[in-house]
């Protein structure tokens, strides 16, 4: 049986939905209840916003918005990819930040600020577009026992093309790219998605 859905590709400027929409309906062992994720909705919609308590102990910051523009662009580029490898008897990568130990997305974060509050300008994109694979295990050393992170080189690539990024097209800092965006989050990402390849998360179906 196939399932057609009313789908809005009208709001759809990133094509999520259109490029997307094929595979839902062919689908054959997953459905989606369209009226139980209405519900959802709805209940979502009247709770209040959570305030994000573990941000700023957990994040790299800084009071210049240029450069943490540009710190939350790295956070993100590095972000994918956590799972232990194949019959590891090890741990997964983890890192202990101020007594506390982190997996995931969670050590990542704290890596990096560990990094920024020992001096390395993790900001600075003619830095970043020459950073060594040496520099990148430093940055981003585990805990002794533990494995290392997962996809380093990849990791070294996406931060060089941040760095390069960052000089030759935002004037040093991501913080022009969110602004020449005008409050308009498909065309920040359409902008990111022009300027870094590693970004472009998709795959050929059918």
């Amino acid at each position: 049986m196939v399932v057609r859905l009313e789908l809005d590709v009208s709001r759809d400027p990133l094509r999520v939905l259109e490029s997307t929409q094929p595979i839902v309906e062919q689908a054959r062992l997953v459905r989606i209840d369209q009226q139980q994720v209405q519900r959802a909705a709805a209940l979502i919609e009247g709770l209040p916003a959570p305030t994000a308590d573990w941000d700023r102990m957990l994040h790299p910051i800084s009071d210049d918005p240029a450069k943490l523009a540009n710190l939350v662009l790295v956070v993100d580029a590095l972000n994918f990819c956590f799972w232990s490898l194949p019959g590891s008897d090890r741990p997964r990568w983890q890192v202990t930040y101020q007594g506390t130990t982190y997996d995931g997305y969670a050590a990542l974060a704290v890596a990096l600020r560990r990094a920024v509050e020992g001096g390395y300008p993790l900001w600075d994109g003619d830095l970043l577009g020459t950073i060594t694979e040496a520099e990148v295990t430093e940055l981003l050393a585990g805990d002794s026992g533990s494995e290392a992170i997962p996809l380093l080189h990849a990791r070294m690539t996406h931060l060089r093309e941040v760095g390069v990024a960052l000089v030759e097209r935002w004037d040093g800092s991501f913080l022009h790219a969110i602004r020449a965006a005008r409050g308009s989050a498909p065309r920040l990402v359409a902008e990111v998605l022009r300027a870094l390849p590693s970004f472009r998360d998709t795959a050929p179906w059918g």
